[in-house]
């Protein structure tokens, strides 16, 4: 059965809420997180009247986060500026999801958590 970005926040939110959390359930809650918004992102991307401008050679997690942030519809389209929202907050996301998945001498606690999260929610917002 597939899945949707807020199935995969509910899987972060789990991690994250688990009794006694180490610093890999912190990891893997940041990781989770990271996905839902990415997917979410990529959805809400997927329903604007266009495309944003894509960035070349660079890859599809980038790219999304470029062409969210040079959205390639009005300014007086309510989702350009949801657009620019969301990109700004996805490039962040994207960085802690790079550090808690390769940079395993990162110490991540419980603080990095609550933010990411908080950023996560404000993606959710607006997608």
């Amino acid at each position: 059965m597939p899945v949707c970005a807020n199935d995969l926040l509910a899987s972060a939110n789990d991690i994250k809420n688990k009794c006694n959390a180490t610093e890999a359930d912190f990891r893997s809650a940041i990781s989770r997180a990271y996905y839902a918004c990415y997917h979410g992102a990529v959805e809400f991307h997927s329903k604007l009247a266009k495309p944003g401008i894509t960035k070349e050679k660079c890859g599809v997690h980038e790219n999304l986060q470029h062409m969210l942030n040079h959205p390639n519809i009005p300014k007086t389209d309510d989702n350009h500026s949801k657009s620019l929202l969301i990109a700004h907050f996805l490039k962040g996301q994207l960085f802690n999801r790079r550090n808690v998945d390769y940079d395993l001498q990162m110490e991540i606690t419980d603080k990095h958590v609550n933010v990411v999260f908080a950023n996560t929610n404000k993606i959710f917002q607006n997608i």
